[in-house]
């Protein structure tokens, strides 16, 4: 059985906040001319052409011979875990 886990209470915005603003403001204290500073990072990326907000990663542990999964809450808890230990 193929589990798929849907990570819905990571809100997008806030990640960018939480990677990029000290980088955002390292770059935007190094700008002279005020209209080279960003003002919102996620907002400049969520409007671009050519950049997207994120990608999608789809990541399967195991099959159902081999994950030994007895319930689909055993495989949500396996990739919670993995989860945390890669964040």
């Amino acid at each position: 059985m193929l589990i798929a886990l849907s990570l819905t209470n990571l809100i997008v915005m806030s990640q960018f906040h939480n990677l990029f603003d000290e980088a955002l403001e390292r770059y935007n204290s190094k700008q002279a001319r005020a209209d080279r500073r960003i003002d919102n990072y996620y907002e400049k990326i969520r409007t671009s052409k050519q950049e997207k907000l994120f990608y999608e990663v789809i990541l399967q542990i195991g099959n159902k011979d081999d994950m030994a999964a007895v319930s689909e809450e055993c495989g949500v808890e396996t990739a919670e875990w993995f989860l945390e230990i890669h964040n």
